[in-house]
């Protein structure tokens, strides 16, 4: 009755090359994701180490006063 038409007809080797496309892609992803993560761990050390030096200013205990 009805006839679907294949619009995309990927053979076996493209549909490998798509697959393996993605999956770098996902992988590279990933590998960006925790380099980023890394770098925002180091500055968030940073970032406390100077909280804390900040705090034991002299001038803190001055302003709560």
């Amino acid at each position: 009755m009805f006839q679907v038409k294949k619009e995309f007809d990927m053979s076996n080797g493209q549909l490998i090359y798509l697959m393996v496309a993605i999956a770098v892609i996902l992988v590279l992803a990933y590998v960006v994701a925790i380099f980023l993560r890394k770098r925002n761990e180091g500055r968030l050390e940073a970032l406390e180490e100077r909280k804390e030096e900040l705090y034991n200013l002299p001038v803190n205990d001055e302003v709560e006063a």
